[in-house]
């Protein structure tokens, strides 16, 4: 059962990454970026774009920064908080955070998205 669940999964992940989110943020990312993956977590948009770029995953949990190093999504990783970005203002281009905001409580993702706006630049 275990191999029949990897397979699924690994053809979830990968329509994802064709159809998903993946696609819209091509769009919207210019060459030469540099991009925060904030909580990329074990599966990450990034890892369909083709837009050269710079990136950066950043994590709590170091299991998924590991499962994101062998997969080279991003150039580099961090692991850190995404309430407590461990970066100087206004640093990156852009930065995602998809499937984080959800499991943090009010307060934690309203500092999350102000952690954001000071690492972004306008």
């Amino acid at each position: 059962m275990s191999a029949l669940m990897d397979m699924f999964k690994g053809i979830g992940e990968r329509l994802f990454e064709c159809f998903g989110l993946s696609s819209l943020i091509s769009e919207e990312i210019q060459k030469g970026w540099t991009i925060l993956d904030a909580g990329c977590g074990r599966s990450s948009p990034l890892a369909g774009l083709y837009v050269d770029s710079f990136r950066v995953g950043l994590d709590s949990y170091a299991p998924y920064i590991i499962n994101r190093e062998e997969k080279h999504v991003h150039h580099f990783y961090v692991i850190g908080d995404v309430k407590a970005l461990p970066f100087r203002d206004r640093t990156f281009d852009c930065t995602v955070a998809t499937e984080v905001l959800e499991h943090l409580s009010r307060p934690d993702g309203q500092a999350m998205l102000r952690e954001i706006e000071r690492v972004t630049r306008g």
